[in-house]
């Protein structure tokens, strides 16, 4: 038994899980007798004007493939009180609630923390609270985080993610007042209630009204809307600018007094307000006001930033030297204009708040704001080439764009509004490739909102702002919103090998070699020797995958004739053994497999996707420890990431659940594939999920094989049968997806087997024959008949039998593989049923 790390930890692991299942039973009391929202606020009226909101979220809730949602807003505009009304409808209709109340955490590990604290149990500790989670949000289930404090944005997503990923039923609703910005969330920005109209002054209009709806819902009861209250009413409500939370104060001013005195109260309040919310605005007005026209100047262009700023950048953006802006940022600090909020790496400051929402210092002209953006837009492609030029990492330059990924945004938005398209195109063109493909995930959703929606864009336009988005989507694994920018790109020939790999993520194998072949058509005609190599090794790999595995491998020996590797950049040397790696994995020759791995590793600027891969071979040589520690390795490092790659993430957790069931630690296998298969119905990828749905059947004929008690069932998920017959209807419609396609009629033969179906593991297990060796899959074609020898065993045919094990025990030799401890386990129990019989 090994921990993740793949450190030998004996049965510890699994002992404390046994000894946590009291707890887990524990916090399921506390959810099923609502104990988890004893902290939720108790708000007695309803939440009056908010309606449509609340339709929203219902829609929300019952969408699965949107699980994160938050309701951003400023303080008083009724998010805490529309978060907890919808909680309640949730509990009204059968649904598990968690409510959380964040406000005084400092630290993303505390959310967890205090998650555990409301369901009444004891933190259990970092290696095991996933799995806690995972059994204790068994059911669909609603977690309310409210008043989600201003963490950084990295380490609140990582605990968000994993949250999400552990509990496959949990959707996640936050309050906050900004969004958070991570993958997958949707935003609902509540704005105040509208207030009444001038020309509402009746009492029979103002009850229409929802501002007027919910003073008098929190009012006296004694208290009469008539003529003569009416118009002092719709000024109180017009003055407080629709907020919820003021009208429920000033409706508190009404309580055991007469009308007049309360307006009278209601006047004095006023005043208080607006002496304490103004004053130091004011202080900040009348120092800005005695500051230098210069200076004044330069402020009004740093207005432009949303957060942070570097003195590299406010010099670009003012017109002055960055000597100029370090001095006058030292007198703006002491004047308590601006403020310094980071020293490492580099200085960085913010405007005052205050002074950041000064009409004067926030009102601009579009020609004012068409300057500024230009002169971002400036700034912002110098820097992307300086630093390409002196070579960052790709990981460094996207944290940079990370960290100022609102300015770039607002950036593009001006330059939109100034009908500035050709600067828009090539900043978006540089940003994506500095970002190694992968830019903010917030500027790729305006990008595609702005290619799909703008009515001023060309044909050209559109197309040529579509191709760097397109190179977004499909490197950040967002294949699914790339729809449409496909179908602007289907026809342009020089787009054809990133077409090829849409379509190739997409499990589309016919499409994938037709614009493969153009790519490599088209780089043949152009003298391009790089290009072709690429198209042809794309082609190889996408051959691999569907199951051509004698097709790739003609491609790989014709790339070696005709664009030898040593003569190519490191990126396509590295890609070149990759695909070697790949396609001799598939093959079942592990060591050649593993060597190709390694000498890509190498080349590669990024060597994650080789450790994942290098874990694979690694199991399938009988070394699951090693397997655990290369892809925990990988995991560690993808963690780092600001927005971390997601489907690379989800087929490391594919992996570790593989190497788990080895080890015969089920729980923790059934925990990592379940995460997956979660993940993967929500992208909706047909490859993926065929994979993950016979990993976790794999998990119940593993230990069927061991002669071990542990079931699907018992863990609440859908037996087996269930899971294959739900794999061969996801995959039977694709393309040429003859692996999968095997692996899950294998399967099925093997669960026949099991169940003393022999004549029905038979026809399985000769169908999944057939499709392994119109492959070429030599590994597989020996597995399925070590099965089929057990079948004709069972079935008294022992010649059939023999001539299954001799043809196995060849292919064995030939391959040079030698059982698993578990496959010997297997074997010797099989060989113990063969004798009873």
């Amino acid at each position: 038994m090994t921990s993740r790390r793949g450190k030998s930890v004996s049965a510890h692991e699994r002992v404390d899980k046994r000894r946590l299942r009291p707890v887990v039973q524990r916090a399921r009391h506390a959810l099923a007798k609502h104990l988890s929202i004893a902290r939720m606020p108790l708000h007695t009226h309803p939440c009056v004007g908010r309606e449509a909101e609340l339709e929203q979220l219902s829609h929300w809730l019952n969408n699965p493939r949107t699980r994160l949602l938050t309701v951003a807003g400023p303080s008083g505009i009724g998010k805490t009180h529309l978060a907890c009304e919808f909680a309640r409808q949730c509990l009204a209709r059968g649904y598990g609630v968690a409510y959380v109340n964040l406000i005084r955490l400092n630290r993303a590990e505390q959310i967890v923390h205090e998650l555990f604290h409301v369901l009444d149990v004891s933190f259990p500790g970092d290696s095991v609270w996933q799995w806690m989670v995972s059994r204790v949000f068994h059911r669909p289930t609603l977690l309310v985080l409210d008043d989600f404090p201003p963490l950084p944005v990295p380490e609140a997503t990582r605990f968000i993610h994993e949250l999400l990923f552990a509990a496959p039923p949990l959707q996640i609703l936050i309050t906050a007042s900004q969004p958070l910005d991570i993958v997958g969330e949707q935003v609902l920005a509540l704005s105040p209630l509208p207030p009444p109209h001038p020309d509402q002054r009746t009492a029979d209009a103002l009850r229409k009204n929802p501002c007027v709806q919910l003073l008098l819902t929190y009012a006296n009861p004694n208290f009469q809307l008539n003529s003569y209250t009416a118009e002092r009413i719709a000024r109180v409500c017009i003055e407080q600018g629709g907020y919820p939370g003021r009208l429920v104060q000033v409706a508190t001013l009404m309580h055991g007094t007469s009308f007049d005195r309360f307006f009278q109260r209601y006047q004095q309040w006023r005043a208080q307000q607006q002496a304490a919310g103004y004053d130091q605005a004011q202080q900040v007005a009348k120092r800005f006001a005695e500051l230098r026209e210069e200076q004044r100047r330069v402020i009004l262009c740093w207005s432009v930033f949303v957060g942070s700023f570097g003195i590299s950048a406010a010099a670009a953006v003012a017109r002055i030297s960055p000597n100029a802006v370090a001095e006058m940022l030292s007198q703006l600090e002491a004047k308590q204009l601006v403020q310094r909020v980071a020293s490492e790496p580099e200085p960085r400051y913010q405007l005052h708040p205050a002074l950041a929402q000064l009409p004067i210092v926030t009102s601009k002209t579009p020609a004012q704001q068409r300057e500024l953006a230009l002169r971002l837009q400036q700034y912002y492609s110098g820097q992307l080439h300086y630093w390409q030029r002196n070579r960052l990492a790709v990981d460094s330059i996207r944290r940079h764009c990370f960290d100022e990924r609102e300015t770039l945004q607002r950036t593009f938005e001006w330059l939109a509004h100034a009908g500035e398209t050709n600067a828009i195109i090539a900043l978006m063109a540089h940003l994506v490739e500095a970002c190694g493909n992968r830019p903010p995930a917030i500027i790729l959703d305006w990008g595609l909102r702005y290619a799909t929606h703008a009515t001023t864009l060309s044909d050209a336009e559109r197309i040529a702002i579509a191709k760097p988005l397109m190179l977004g989507l499909i490197f950040s694994g967002l294949n699914e919103w790339a729809h449409q920018l496909a179908r602007w790109l289907a026809n342009s020939p020089e787009f054809a090998l990133q077409m090829g790999r849409w379509h190739h993520n997409l499990a589309d194998g016919a499409k994938a070699r037709e614009y493969y072949i153009a790519a490599w058509l088209l780089a043949e005609q152009r003298g391009d020797r790089v290009g072709a190599a690429r198209a042809y090794m794309s082609l190889a790999e996408s051959e691999a995958v569907i199951g051509n595995l004698a097709t790739a491998e003609q491609l790989i020996e014709d790339v070696r004739r005709y664009y030898p590797p040593t003569r190519l950049p490191d990126a396509e040397r590295s890609e070149f053994h990759y695909v070697v790696g790949y396609l001799s994995y598939q093959q079942g020759r592990f060591r050649r497999s593993l060597e190709a791995y390694q000498t890509a590793l190498r080349y590669a600027q990024d060597g994650t996707p080789i450790w994942r891969e290098m874990s694979r071979v690694h199991l399938e040589m009988g070394n699951p420890h090693k397997a655990i520690q290369l892809a925990e390795e990988a995991l560690g490092k993808l963690r780092k990431d600001v927005e971390a790659h997601q489907p690379s993430i989800h087929a490391l957790y594919g992996c570790l659940g593989d190497a788990y069931t080895v080890l015969a630690d089920y729980d923790t296998a059934l925990d990592y594939h379940q995460r997956a298969l979660q993940f993967w119905r929500t992208l909706r990828q047909p490859r993926w999920i065929c994979w993950s749905l016979n990993r976790l059947a794999e998990i119940e004929l593993m230990t069927r094989d061991n002669g071990h008690s542990w079931r699907l069932a018992q863990q609440g998920v859908p037996e087996a049968r269930a899971l294959l017959e739900e794999a061969w209807q996801v995959i039977e419609p694709t393309y040429l997806n003859l692996l999968h396609r095997a692996r899950t009629v294998h399967n099925l033969g093997w669960l026949a087997w099991h169940e003393a179906r022999y004549e029905d593991a038979e026809q399985y297990l000769l169908q999944a024959l057939e499709l392994r060796r119109t492959c070429g899959a030599e590994y597989g074609v020996m597995r399925t008949l070590e099965l089929l020898g057990r079948v004709y065993t069972a079935l008294q045919c022992p010649d059939e039998a023999r001539r299954c094990y001799s043809e196995a025990s060849a292919i064995r030799a030939r391959l040079r593989l030698r059982y698993h401890s578990r496959q010997v386990k297997s074997h010797n129990l099989s060989a113990q049923r063969r004798r009873r019989a």
